[in-house]
C-alpha cells in the first residue's frame, strides 16, 4: 500500500486498502463514529477490548467507562463488528493494526 493519510484510507474510494468492501466499509464507519467520543468512552474501542486486539497491541484495555454508557446504535455499531471478526477474524485483526500504523504515523 502506497503512503496514504488516515483519512484516505478511510474512505477508500480508490480501493486502496486491500480489505473486502463490507469490512472496510462497516469498520471505517464506526471507527469515525467513535472519533465522537472521548477514548475513555469510545464505543469502537469496546469492539477493540472485546477482540483482544487491545490487550494484544497495548498491554492494556483501551475502554475505561461504563457499559451502561453506550446507546442501542453504538451497541449495533459493535454487535456488526463482533460479527465481521467471527466470520473473518484474521482479516479484521490486520484491519485493526493497519488503522493502528495510520493512527500513529
Amino acid at each position: 500500500m502506497s503512503e496514504v493519510t488516515l483519512d484516505e484510507w478511510l474512505e477508500d474510494s480508490t480501493g486502496i486498502t486491500g480489505y473486502r468492501k463490507d469490512l472496510h466499509n462497516t469498520l471505517a464507519h464506526f471507527y469515525r463514529w467513535g472519533t465522537n467520543y472521548d477514548p475513555s468512552d469510545n464505543p469502537f474501542n469496546i469492539f477493540r477490548d472485546i477482540v483482544g486486539w487491545s490487550e494484544e497491541v497495548t498491554g492494556t484495555t483501551l475502554y475505561t467507562d461504563s457499559f451502561s454508557s453506550i446507546g442501542y446504535l453504538e451497541a449495533h455499531l459493535v454487535a456488526e463488528g463482533l460479527e465481521l471478526w467471527a466470520t473473518y477474524p484474521l482479516e479484521v485483526e490486520l484491519w485493526l493494526n493497519t488503522l493502528d500504523g495510520l493512527e500513529n504515523a
